[in-house]
């Protein structure tokens, strides 16, 4: 009986295996249908350094080379501007650019751009901003999805090169300019496409002198996002505040003063220090409370506090959402920002008001929302299991904190 029973159990394993790579098989198959994707283990330089072989020119751009380099100047007559795309696709690549670009000028760097998309190429597909005067959005921005940090003060001028970088990997793109991270994001509108360069405004000179590509994959593999594996996962939201006293709370590193007063936390402006729920600590979870805060507030939430940590402070291992007192441009992390990871999308607060802040943890992926809007969202390796807090981060903070809740996930 014995022999029998492995012979079925193995029959059924060979059974199983064969339906995991048909489904494998179909999936890649489908993902390539509608385009030619090109994978190759080596760098692909997409200019040679001649011409524009290769290349597309969209509306009525000024498009050349000059002496080795890609030349674009924009049209005043056409301020929204034009695109120079690759005739290839591709799905995971790693992509390196070398740029200048004039004080005044507007540009971007696209990336899968499909052929048959609706709207511009940046609508159907992504764009990273380049434009070095543009506060809301600095270069390195991905554009609706994730902004990047403004780092200005480390641009030589309009006559230096400039390295912009892309990883990208499935859903997520990481953005390094000189060699800095820049902005992280994470989107699904587009999986397979062309890169591009883009000139706009009315007096934009670009130059390009080295645009490369290091396929990675030919396909995407996409789990469920991390909103819908931790909203369905198993768990039971549970009220960590009791709206009467800090029972279960433990004060550490600073003296700030905090009240509980009519079922509402508050920190008064005397103070920096940090309040930990010291009675469990966390994993996988969603994490949300609602708070509101005055105009010189400087606070924060912090997710996988370890107390082994001494004095080093949830800031140190980037396990900190901003909660910022004004949405400010010149603010590098506002409310939502995954502290030194990622920055805020800004205008999801309301000041003076009561909003709602979640915190999204499933493994190294952290993502935050604001009112019910992404926030930020970013993977960070730092920390897998702690507790959860609020902050004062400077004596002039005043916050308030109520609803404080957290849904564990038990796998």
């Amino acid at each position: 009986m014995k022999n029998i029973s492995d012979k079925k159990l193995k029959k059924i394993g060979n059974v199983f295996l064969v339906l995991c790579l048909s489904i494998i098989f179909v999936n890649i198959s489908c993902q390539k249908k509608s385009s030619t994707v090109i994978k190759s283990p080596v760098w692909i330089q997409l200019f040679n350094g001649n011409d524009l072989t290769g290349w597309e020119i969209t509306d009525s751009g000024k498009w050349n080379v000059e002496n080795g380099i890609i030349v674009g100047n924009s049209d005043p007559a056409n301020p929204s501007g034009s695109w120079l795309i690759n005739n290839n696709n591709y799905h995971n690549f790693h992509l390196r650019v070398k740029f200048q670009i004039n004080d005044n000028g507007k540009g971007g760097l696209g990336y899968r751009i499909p052929a048959q998309g609706k709207g511009t190429p940046s609508e159907s597909g992504y764009k990273i901003n380049i434009d070095f005067n543009d506060k809301l959005n600095p270069t390195g921005t991905i554009m609706n999805i994730a902004r990047g940090y403004d780092i200005r003060n480390k641009i030589q001028g309009e006559e230096s090169w400039q390295k912009l970088e892309l990883w990208v990997e499935n859903d997520r793109v990481v953005v390094l300019l000189n060699n800095s991270k820049i902005a992280e994001g994470f989107d699904r509108k587009s999986l397979n496409g062309a890169v591009g360069v883009q000139i706009s405004g009315e007096e934009t000179s670009l130059k390009i002198k080295e645009i490369s590509v290091l396929p990675t994959s030919d396909y995407t593999v996409l789990l469920p996002t991390i909103e819908e594996q931790l909203e369905d996962a198993p768990g039971t939201w549970k009220s960590i505040f009791n709206g009467k006293d800090l029972t279960g709370w433990k004060q550490t590193q600073g003296e700030a003063e905090w009240i509980v007063q009519d079922d509402i936390l508050t920190v008064k402006p005397k103070a920096s220090g940090w309040l930990f729920y010291a009675e469990e600590n966390f994993s996988d979870f969603i994490f949300r409370l609602k708070f509101k805060v005055g105009e010189t507030c400087n606070s924060g939430v912090a997710y996988r506090y370890n107390f082994s940590h001494g004095r080093r402070l949830p800031t140190w291992y980037r396990s900190e959402v901003q909660v910022y007192g004004n949405d400010n441009l010149n603010i590098a992390d506002g409310t939502g920002a995954i502290y030194a990871l990622t920055r805020h999308n800004v205008g999801l607060m309301k000041e003076g008001e009561w909003n709602e802040l979640k915190v999204y943890a499933l493994g190294d992926h952290i993502a935050t929302y604001v009112n019910g809007k992404k926030a930020a969202e970013a993977i960070n390796t730092a920390t897998y299991f702690g507790a959860v807090g609020v902050s004062a981060h400077d004596p002039k903070t005043s916050a308030e904190f109520k609803d404080i809740e957290i849904k564990a996930v038990d796998w």
